[in-house]
């Protein structure tokens, strides 16, 4: 399994686990350009060369849930990074890692976020209506441009929606969205219906929260006729 400081297709340095995600582990990690990266992260003067933080997530097939495919997660993987829009997390690079302790494991390599809606909905002082009406809008529009490629989230949840930069944006969620909450309507429909009800219950959520009534996470998962 990956170790830290192990380079992933010759650009992204592993540095620690953030524990899991979507698909598999999550690991914070420099970006570097090749020649840093092969030369052992150093410059031309021998001077260190400052990386741009990023994720990257490793998949071990062995660890994937029942009746889920690695090659399944490797075209979901793919189809994410294709879809554009600025309220989506950025997907960088995604494949097989082709040499080191991670060999033949799948990779995602994504834009670094610093917390999640979930983790301000803990002090929910720090958020308010207006925040929440515009977190509302750029998730909507990110399902949007997801529903209209054919691709279902299948983990639209608080702790999906996180801060990159000055934006919210929504994160990728696997195929069996492993880790997580998964906020299936009382029908269980598994289709962008999903998506459309957990949007709903998490907005719900969020928008009592910060009129104090914070409920735990797990609850979103509970039938809400």
């Amino acid at each position: 399994m990956a170790v830290a400081n192990e380079v992933i297709a010759d650009r992204f340095h592993l540095r620690s686990s953030r524990g899991p995600g979507a698909w598999g582990e999550l690991f914070d990690a420099e970006d570097k350009p090749p020649f840093a990266a092969l030369a052992g992260g150093l410059s031309s003067r021998g001077a260190s060369v400052a990386g741009n933080v990023v994720l990257i997530e490793l998949v071990q097939s062995a660890t994937l849930p029942d009746g889920v495919k690695a090659e399944t997660v490797e075209r979901e993987m793919k189809a994410v990074k294709s879809a554009s829009n600025p309220h989506l997390l950025k997907c960088l690079e995604c494949g097989r890692v082709g040499a080191g302790h991670s060999q033949g494991l799948l990779y995602l390599a994504m834009e670094s976020w610093k917390d999640s809606l979930e983790d301000r909905l803990q002090q929910p002082t720090t958020i308010s209506d207006q925040d929440l009406e515009i977190i509302a809008g750029a998730v909507a529009d990110a399902l949007v441009t997801l529903h209209n490629r054919g691709i279902h989230h299948a983990g639209v949840h608080p702790g999906r929606i996180v801060w990159v930069g000055a934006d919210w944006k929504l994160a990728p969620s696997g195929p069996a969205a492993a880790a997580g909450l998964r906020i299936l309507p009382p029908e269980n429909t598994t289709s962008p219906a999903e998506d459309v009800y957990a949007f709903g219950l998490t907005f719900l959520h969020a928008f009592l929260a910060v009129r104090g009534h914070v409920a735990p996470p797990p609850h979103l998962q509970l039938h809400h006729p």
